[in-house]
């Protein structure tokens, strides 16, 4: 329990804020008397079943409720105080109601009332915040309250949950053959030694050459798998597609990507990088690979599954014409480019692959030995995925408690995939510290059972590396 002496500060926290983060609330409960208006509670009941962000809004409330049965700095205000507005006050807008919520607290304390459930608590603190993502809310703040300055502190969310800038900087160290670590191993492995190969996390990956350059020909990969450096095959692709450069040197990201795909022992595969990296294409032609290939007379992966959240670029032309195959078919579309590029690829006229393309238009195509299924996130909770392959693109719109329902749903003999880029964020909830793909890569690298790959190496075309670069 918080000591009430340690105490200086009150919060009020915006919506935006809690469905940005869920955890929000229990941060600032730590160290803060955390007050939300009645109306974020109004606003989350609309919410919960809102299937982008119903599961997030459900999993605010129930933390609402754990801290107003434990915390004794928690509270929830009912009084507004709406002639701060003068003229303006409209009953119908939920940010004027939060505003009036936070003039009650600042009238409170300014004039020493007592007559309030929590001014005692609010006589404890010397400063009064407001956190909020919404920026004209902010704004209006300002000029409502400047009489208040001395009291009031107004102030956007930048909680970092992810350390981002640490992990999208990665780069793939590279080290001499520090003069016999090949004899020390077995055939196409070394014992792992942190004082040879430095630091390295559960199935992070390495490269080693005897002049310690990437573009020499005895240049190798080694990925840690735990006590051991295992050795890479230098031929490593799938469906006809390999670690590809546009000429400028072996992709090494794209190559541990790869590895990282093939691995039935890795059940959780994260992959980071800017349009045009290779993270799609690499996730479905590994999905592809193995499926196409049998073990003991069966598939890897009875079914490849691939979702994308729901988000658009600019303005939301609305509701989409159609039953639920045709509203999916502008979120298929990527996926079906990709499969027309390993098409041609592999050249190969009994491939199905046009099959597959062709039917994602109709959102599955199903045989007795393996299914192509296009699934949509907002439908995703009480399903199970057993013997299931799992793209999810563009994670870095989800939340984090939305990447935790995914995760939660993978079954047996399954593994899931995810693809980001956490400078294309469309989801407004979010920013890259706080998007779920990053967190959770925070979260959970060094777990033998999680990898990630950071993509920096672009290989679109020469105008969507100068697009990423300088815009």
């Amino acid at each position: 329990m918080l000591k009430s002496d340690a105490i200086t500060t009150a919060v009020l926290l915006d919506t935006n804020v809690l469905l940005s983060d869920s955890g929000s609330l229990e941060h600032f409960s730590k160290n803060n008397v955390v007050f939300l208006a009645l109306q974020v509670l109004l606003e989350l009941d609309k919410l919960k079943n809102d299937p982008e962000i119903g599961s997030t809004a459900s999993q605010v409330s129930r933390i609402i409720e754990n801290l107003q049965l434990t915390k004794e700095n928690f509270f929830i205000v009912k009084e507004l105080k709406k002639d701060a507005f003068k003229n303006f006050y409209d009953p119908q807008n939920n940010d004027h109601k939060i505003l009036a919520a936070l003039a009650f607290l600042l009238n409170l304390k300014k004039r020493h009332q007592i007559k309030s459930d929590y001014s005692s608590s609010l006589t404890k603190v010397n400063k009064i915040k407001l956190i909020s993502q919404d920026r004209n809310l902010r704004i209006i703040a300002r000029e409502l309250f400047s009489s208040y300055s001395d009291l009031l502190e107004i102030e956007d969310y930048k909680r970092s949950v992810a350390k981002v800038s640490e992990i999208v900087s990665e780069k793939l160290r590279i080290i001499k053959d520090p003069g016999g670590i090949i004899s020390q191993g077995g055939e196409n492995y070394f014992p792992y030694k942190e004082k040879v190969f430095g630091k390295l996390f559960e199935n992070q990956g390495i490269l080693c050459s005897a002049s310690g350059d990437k573009d020499s020909l005895d240049c190798f990969g080694l990925i840690r798998q735990g006590d051991k450096m295992v050795m890479l095959k230098a031929d490593l692709y799938a469906s006809g597609i390999s670690p590809f450069s546009n000429g400028e040197g072996k992709n090494w990201q794209q190559y541990f990507a790869l590895q990282q795909l093939l691995n039935p022992a890795i059940k959780a595969v994260f992959l980071v990088g800017g349009a045009g990296s290779g993270k799609t294409l690499l996730a479905l032609a590994a999905g592809l690979e193995q499926k196409n290939h049998k073990n003991n007379g069966t598939y890897s992966y009875k079914y490849l599954r691939i979702a994308r959240p729901p988000e658009f670029v600019g303005k939301d032309h609305g509701y989409l014409p159609g039953d639920l195959e045709e509203k999916l078919h502008p979120w298929n579309y990527p996926f079906i480019q990709s499969l027309e590029f390993i098409d041609k690829k592999l050249r190969d006229k009994t491939t199905n692959l046009k099959k597959y393309s062709s039917v994602l238009w109709s959102n599955t195509f199903g045989s007795d030995d393996f299914t192509f299924e296009s699934v949509p996130l907002c439908y995703i909770q009480g399903n199970t995925f057993h013997d299931t392959f799992l793209i999810v693109d563009e994670a870095q719109n989800l939340s984090e408690h939305q990447i935790k329902v995914i995760m939660t749903r993978v079954g047996e003999n399954s593994k899931v995939i995810f693809t980001g880029d956490p400078e294309q964020i469309e989801n407004h909830l979010l920013t890259p510290e706080t998007s779920g793909l990053m967190v959770a890569i925070h979260k959970l690298k060094g777990n033998r059972l999680v990898s990630y790959t950071i993509l920096n190496h672009l290989v679109r075309s020469e105008i969507s590396k100068i697009a990423t670069k300088l815009i």
